[in-house]
């Protein structure tokens, strides 16, 4: 049930492109996290015209729902605004949480993204897509080893959705950033859960701390619903860093030097229930 841009790329753009070089974005890996592959996901230079292509660098996408194009939308100013997506899950199910295992390894300034969309199919106007629930995340850091991430889904409309998609992007195709050439990311383990507690949890850890390396901003994502204080020093114990936290919260670290560091999750009763480490990576 899961897609990607290949085919259209392949299809496509040597009818627009007539002896332009496509490349192949999405490809099994067998560097994984749970069982025996991942998806790799890369963007790449599409076409002909040097190292940009003619159609410049296009996101790796992976996703679950059908990628689709209308050639009386494409232009050479923007050939990608040709390209639209149907299908999808078929599902009335408002989830809450959509969770990944993910590697990222950006080139230059780029970032990735995960984006969930729940729509009801054809009930906005002129026909087109009612988006009723979305979610979306920005992965804008390095991220060398397997790293759970979760993406909440708002809901702001009392409409039922009937079709939910996923999207993970190499390059985050929302944001403003011009993609990047070899920009790659790793998916693996998808899942989505109805609660606010992920369907993928990492063995005896109650808190997740990514990214890690991370460029300057860690998160903090609780499966409790109790309040917990992290506590982040480096490797003379002094203290960098001090969050109360419950649920998911961001801590800023950008003053903070390149290196390693460690912490440690206590309750309310001070009582320490989880230790790490990780990386500060700038």
């Amino acid at each position: 049930g899961w897609f990607t841009t290949d085919s259209l790329i392949f299809t496509v753009g040597p009818v627009v492109d007539h002896g332009g070089k496509f490349n192949k974005q999405v490809t099994q890996s067998s560097d994984a996290h749970g069982g025996s592959y991942s998806a790799k996901v890369m963007s790449r230079a599409q076409g002909a015209g040097g190292s940009l292509g003619t159609f410049g660098v296009a996101p790796g996408v992976r996703t679950n729902s059908q990628p689709e194009f209308n050639s009386a939308k494409c232009s050479s100013s923007d050939p990608y605004a040709a390209l639209y997506y149907v299908g999808g899950l078929s599902t009335t199910t408002h989830y809450k949480v959509l969770t990944a295992w993910v590697k990222y390894l950006p080139k230059g300034l780029d970032n990735g993204s995960i984006v969930v969309e729940h729509l009801i199919p054809g009930a906005g106007a002129h026909g087109s897509d009612s988006l009723v629930g979305w979610g979306y995340v920005v992965i804008n850091s390095v991220i060398n080893t397997w790293t759970r991430v979760s993406v909440d889904i708002a809901y702001t409309t009392p409409a039922t959705p009937t079709q939910l998609r996923m999207f993970f992007y190499s390059s985050d195709a929302y944001g403003t950033i011009t993609p990047v050439d070899s920009s790659t990311m790793y998916v693996d383990d998808v899942a989505l859960s109805t609660t606010d507690v992920p369907g993928v949890s990492a063995a005896n850890d109650i808190v997740n701390v990514y990214p890690n390396p991370s460029a300057g901003t860690v998160y903090l994502h609780s499966f409790t619903g109790e309040q917990l204080i992290w506590t982040a020093f480096n490797i003379n114990g002094q203290v960098v860093a001090h969050k109360t936290f419950s649920g998911r919260e961001s801590v800023n670290l950008s003053d903070v030097a390149s290196g390693m560091y460690f912490y440690n999750i206590a309750n309310s009763n001070g009582e320490i229930i989880q230790r790490g480490k990780f990386t500060i990576a700038k």
